[in-house]
Order: structure tokens, then sequence, then C-alpha cells
């Protein structure tokens, strides 16, 4: 795997939006070039409530949203991110069964 390298402008965005969203999940896409991301697509948890605060949820149309933000602007999805307010800053187990790697 490919490291992957974020500007400051991308983290701070990202570092807002889970701040903004706590104690919820909180997540979205993010895309650049050359492996540096240089944009990031958020989007809303479709869960709610209680559920929103362990899990985070994406839909069709997010996917779909997300790959023409990045293709409008000249970038390449390279992948997806979303917070764990009230769990380890890495992937959960459930994370891992959904990741789609090299």
């Amino acid at each position: 795997m490919n490291k992957l390298i974020i500007i400051k402008r991308q983290f701070r965005l990202i570092n807002k939006q889970t701040i903004d969203n706590y104690p919820y999940e909180t997540g979205g896409f993010f895309g650049g070039k050359d492996n540096v991301i240089l944009g990031v697509f958020p989007i809303a948890n479709n869960n709610s409530g209680h559920k929103a605060k362990d899990k985070f949820a994406i839909s069709e149309d997010d996917i779909f949203f997300a790959q023409r933000f990045f293709k409008d602007n000249g970038l390449q999805l390279l992948g997806m991110y979303h917070s764990h307010p009230k769990g380890a800053p890495i992937p959960s187990e459930k994370d891992m069964s959904h990741f789609v790697g090299p």
C-alpha cells in the first residue's frame, strides 16, 4: 500500500468536521494526485440518533457524488475517512472487514 500525504488545509478541514460533529461519527472521501490528498468531500452520517454515535454509514448516492466531485475537479478519489469519537484512532474490525485494498 502506498503512503498518503495530506496537505495541512485538508487535515484541518477533516479535524474541524470531527470536532463540529462530536459526539457523533462523521466522515467523507478524500482525493488528490500522486497520493497527495488535495481535497475532501465531507458527507453526513446516514445513521441518526444513538446509532450515529458509534456507527458511520454512507449511501450509494454519497459514493456517486464524491466520485463526480473529484472527477470534475481533476482529482482521483483516493479513499474515505470517518471518526471514532468513542474509540481508538485506528480502524475497527468492522472497518477492516469493509476495506478494499490493493
